[in-house]
């Protein structure tokens, strides 16, 4: 079990660094085109909700910040009760 954990700290901190290198998750380009990538049936359209541009951007850097520190919230029996484990 605890070369799994250890795998999968590896996988979501250099994950989290790839991401945040890039651009797209810094101004929400990552989360509008996940969310705008879906028909979903024409059950929810993104665009009728009239969703402000800094939401995705905050939801990109929040993104990005727990995959980054996703190791630190693991190991620290503070945030393991907040589903990081």
């Amino acid at each position: 079990m605890l070369l799994l954990q250890i795998h999968v700290c590896v996988i979501y901190f250099f994950s989290g660094l790839d991401k945040g290198i890039g651009t797209n998750w810094w101004n929400g380009e990552a989360i509008w085109k996940a969310v705008n990538s879906h028909d979903y049936n024409g059950i929810i359209s993104v665009k009728s909700l009239n969703v402000p541009d800094f939401v995705f951007i905050i939801v990109g850097i929040g993104t990005v910040t727990v995959e980054f520190l996703y190791p630190l919230f693991i190991n620290l029996k503070a945030t393991r009760k907040f589903g990081f484990h």
